[in-house]
């Protein structure tokens, strides 16, 4: 039992100094090589090496979805990458219906945070707003929470009831909220109007695979009633697609 620990610990110690020195190796071949071959010729032997002499089994997917993450964050803190799974749903919102609470939102230093309440939804009726952070969820802490865990936790049937915990800055203590889900409306233009004979007003809450059809209806009815001068507010559009 003690050789074979021996044995462990040697091989371990074998494969951190082999991968570190591997690194070296290769982050000296990245930064003389310009083209983008050479630099995908190196991820693909870091990621060989590692497949081949890591101590332990690896999944080779989630390796190449972290190198994603990694370059993406290297960028700014908006650009993201979504596997297979994030998309789907992302897609599901902006294309169908779901059943949920009704907020856009980000994870900002490890805080969920309302970027905005979906007009109609159930968070809008309540009252929540733009900034809100939601530090609980059913009680238990949302601090780290992940996007997925996000999803998984605050959609549900239509009709059930989520608690959750807000801190609202300039407000002292959490407030309390008991959200029923409903169906989330997905139109990025919930309403156009006239405010005067010649001056339209179309509200835009989102950019989804309808905008462009949706904006072009509203126009088009406005101008039907002697538009000339618009007025489109994205105050707390909380993005989409472009």
């Amino acid at each position: 039992m003690s050789g074979k620990r021996v044995f462990y610990t040697a091989t371990t110690s074998l494969a951190i100094v082999g991968v570190l020195t591997g690194f070296v190796f290769f982050g000296n071949v990245l930064a003389y090589g310009k083209n983008i071959y050479t630099q995908l010729g190196v991820f693909s032997q870091v990621l060989s090496f590692i497949n081949e002499n890591y101590v332990d089994e690896v999944d080779g997917e989630k390796l190449i979805d972290g190198a994603i993450v990694g370059m993406l964050e290297e960028l700014d803190p908006h650009s993201t990458y979504l596997d297979p799974d994030r998309f789907t749903k992302m897609q599901e919102r902006n294309r169908g219906t779901y059943y949920g609470i009704g907020v856009s939102f980000d994870i900002v230093d490890g805080k969920l945070t309302v970027i905005s309440p979906i007009e109609g939804s159930p968070s809008w009726e309540l009252g929540i707003r733009s900034g809100d952070i939601i530090e609980k969820i059913e009680g238990e802490s949302a601090e780290g929470i992940t996007r997925e865990e996000v999803f998984d936790t605050l959609r549900g049937p239509r009709g059930t009831t989520v608690h959750v915990s807000i801190r609202r800055e300039g407000v002292p203590d959490l407030l309390e909220f008991d959200i029923v889900r409903d169906e989330i409306p997905i139109f990025s233009v919930p309403y156009a109007f006239m405010l005067s004979d010649d001056v339209g007003y179309v509200r835009m809450t989102r950019f989804s695979a309808t905008t462009s059809d949706e904006l072009a209806q509203a126009v088009e009815k406005l101008q039907d009633q002697g538009l000339k001068q618009l007025i489109l507010d994205l105050r707390g559009n909380s993005g989409g697609y472009l």
